[in-house]
């Protein structure tokens, strides 16, 4: 499996999994509804500052944002495993 491959199942997983948190957790127009929410919105702050970012620039319907949030995050994620993979690939290879 290529490195870009690995990183965007870890980052589709990882995305999959805070975007739970975020149902299971009563995540509503005031915010969290209980801890597990507020979990799911911490994970979720680089994508939602993202979009209030663009959405200064680009006037969306708020009901598109939250789409947005998640595709942005899953980047986020999955560039984030590839900078790891990265750093730890040039590591191994500085060791050996």
């Amino acid at each position: 499996m290529k490195a870009l491959h690995k990183a965007m199942l870890i980052a589709f997983v990882v995305e999959a999994a805070s975007a739970g948190t975020l149902a299971v957790g009563s995540f509503g127009p005031c915010g969290p509804g209980n801890p597990i929410g507020l979990i799911g919105m911490i994970f979720h702050l680089p994508g939602i500052a993202a979009w209030l970012a663009l959405s200064t620039v680009v006037k969306l319907p708020e009901t598109v944002g939250l789409g947005l949030v998640v595709v942005i995050q899953f980047l986020f994620w999955a560039l984030l495993v590839v900078a790891l993979q990265r750093t730890m690939r040039s590591a191994e290879t500085r060791a050996g």
